[in-house]
């Protein structure tokens, strides 16, 4: 029927299903290999949303030394997710 073809078209592909599982899994590997300070900065601002001041608040830091926290965090990430063999275009 047109519906079940609708609904089969929405599903991914099991090779792609596969390969966002390993995405997510790598990215997961990544973000656990963080010092614990830097993976929760990073999952604050990233999956939290928190802005800068409320970091600051929760950090009992200042928002420069937060953002420095994070920029830190993030290229540590970076590198991370390189290793994971996951780049910008993946």
């Amino acid at each position: 029927s047109l519906q079940q073809q609708l609904a089969d078209h929405r599903q991914p592909a099991p090779s792609a299903a596969a390969r966002a599982a390993e995405r997510s899994e790598r990215i997961a590997a990544a973000l656990q290999a963080l010092s614990p300070e830097h993976r929760e900065v990073v999952t604050l601002t990233q999956f939290a949303g928190l802005s800068p001041s409320e970091l600051a608040e929760h950090f009992g830091r200042s928002p420069d030394a937060v953002r420095m926290l994070l920029g830190r965090a993030l290229v540590r990430l970076h590198q991370e997710l390189a290793r994971q063999g996951l780049g910008p275009t993946e």
